[in-house]
């Protein structure tokens, strides 16, 4: 079996009973199974009379039960919501009052923290929470529904919903499903990222459009890294998608290598800035296997270039580049009135038909950043980028552009610098500290590479290639020595964090 985007339906492929849809620790059900419960959700769904477009709520985290409730959301027409149990409450209620959902497919043994709500458990049971309301909305576009909602954290603290599209989903789809990824129906990919963070989807969605096979790894596997590395080989893992930083934080084990995961034969790196260091080792772990380093928003269905890395990648440019648009996409490089930069640096606008809609129920915020282009939809990312030998090259945010001095600098081109020693620095992240809003001082944190101290003369060398390189003013105050970055739940690293380590040390 496979799932067609096109008609949002189930398809018959050679009879396997047995193919498993997922893997978790706990419990492996097949396609087959995966169609009987997609099915019966369907009936509960008609019960309640619930319309397409209604949108639906799955709450869990890496249950199996959990992929088999987004995808028969889909089927359904009805947007999926994924909600992990490590969200706070008060982010859970936002959104749940915000989608005004009246369902939710519990994938826990625990009770939820909804109310007014049909609960559907893992056993297919449901019941009445509270007082449903009178009617339930929709918000079904016929030629082209909705497929999922994913809230990202919103710059003033609340989160966005971003609307991505059955037209989203195809053109994300029949990209990863290409020949550059080398997927197959055969692949078994990793499930990392939990499922409210939209790095997930690049395994879900040309996991479930190949008829593959998905293994999670909840949380508790991915804090051990042997657990980790048994889990995978025992399920002949093929496909890794990640951050960096995750990526890394395995590279701390020497089992992390080909000879001990035979199998694994793909790595995207994708959502947040791939040090080179990081892409080197991996390599060198991973000699014969594919590592690609990808980039693109939520708002753009996950991601919207890549690049396959190699050794004269590494030996021709210090930054690692985001690569190449995937097809039928433009990348562009605009100025702040939106026009096309012809060269140098600027803002990335991304057009094509992976872009989504806009933010739900958010239409200053969608005019704002959804623009068209060309005749084409476009978002304007608030990524700084430029073009080197037609290859796209990100150096940061314009929201982590900062004033110093009169100057305007951009953090990562700080970090970006200290980060070219590759034979001393595995990893470099720059952080501005302020005192009533203002500037007071630029500080880098530096993760040396194995078998490198930190000495004097280390010290002297990093400030003196940070002189040649920069101009006097984005040259840091301080270094500060970091044995581990810290990360958020999306493993990306955390900023306010270091920011907490230098102010508390």
């Amino acid at each position: 079996m496979k799932l067609d985007y096109r008609t949002n339906q189930l398809i018959e492929k050679e009879r396997n009973t047995n193919k498993a849809f997922v893997i978790t620790p706990a419990q492996t059900i097949s396609w087959e199974e995966a169609s009987r419960i997609s099915e019966k959700l369907q009936q509960i769904f008609s019960l309640y009379q619930l319309t397409k477009g209604h949108p639906v709520i799955v709450y869990g985290h890496k249950e199996a039960y959990f992929t088999v409730a987004m995808m028969s959301c889909i089927i359904a027409e009805m947007p999926f919501v994924p909600i992990d149990t490590i969200y706070p409450a008060d982010r859970i209620s936002y959104i749940k009052n915000t989608t005004e959902s009246a369902v939710v497919i519990n994938c826990t043994n625990s009770p939820t923290p909804f109310e007014n709500v049909i609960e559907i458990n893992s056993k297919i049971e449901h019941k009445i929470i509270g007082i449903l309301p009178s009617t339930f909305v929709n918000y079904y576009i016929p030629e082209n529904p909705i497929i999922y909602m994913m809230f990202t954290s919103g710059s003033t603290g609340t989160p966005k919903g971003v609307e991505i599209t059955r037209r989203n989903v195809i053109a994300f789809s029949d990209w990863t499903t290409g020949p550059e990824y080398g997927y197959t129906e055969n692949t078994n990919l990793m499930n990392q990222a939990i499922f409210s963070f939209d790095l997930s989807m690049y395994d879900f969605v040309p996991f479930l459009s190949l008829g593959a096979t998905l293994v999670c790894t909840p949380k508790e596997l991915c804090e051990n890294r042997t657990l980790l590395f048994d889990y995978l080989h025992q399920h002949k893992v093929n496909a890794w998608a990640s951050t960096p930083s995750y990526a890394y934080y395995n590279l701390y084990d020497e089992d992390f290598n080909q000879d001990k995961l035979p199998h694994l034969t793909s790595f995207v790196l994708i959502g947040e800035r791939l040090p080179a260091t990081t892409a080197i080792k991996l390599k060198e772990r991973f000699e014969s296997a594919k590592v690609i380093n990808a980039y693109g928003p939520t708002e753009a269905t996950v991601a919207t270039s890549m690049i396959e890395l190699n050794k004269s990648i590494f030996e021709k440019y210090s930054e690692v580049p985001i690569g190449y648009a995937m097809p039928n996409c433009d990348l562009v490089i605009i100025d702040e009135n939106n026009n096309e930069l012809e060269n140098g640096s600027g803002e990335i606008l991304i057009c094509g038909p992976h872009v989504a809609n806009g933010y739900f129920k958010n239409p200053a915020l969608t005019a704002e950043k959804f623009i068209t282009f060309n005749n084409k939809p476009a978002y304007k990312t608030g990524d700084i980028g430029h073009f080197q030998d037609g290859i796209l090259f990100t150096t940061g945010r314009s929201d982590e552009q900062i004033k110093f001095n009169g100057f305007r600098i951009e953090l990562n081109e700080i970090s970006n610098c200290i980060g070219a020693l590759k034979h001393i620095v595995n990893h470099a992240e720059t952080i501005a500290l302020r005192r009533n809003g203002e500037v007071k001082k630029l500080v880098s944190f530096i993760q040396l590479c194995e078998n490198v101290d930190y000495t004097k003369e280390i010290e002297l060398e990093i400030y003196k290639h940070c002189k040649i390189k920069m101009p006097h003013y984005m040259v840091p105050a301080e270094l500060k020595l970091i044995d581990k970055f810290p990360y958020n739940s999306n493993l990306k690293v955390d900023k306010k964090k270091l920011e907490d380590i230098y102010l508390k040390r």
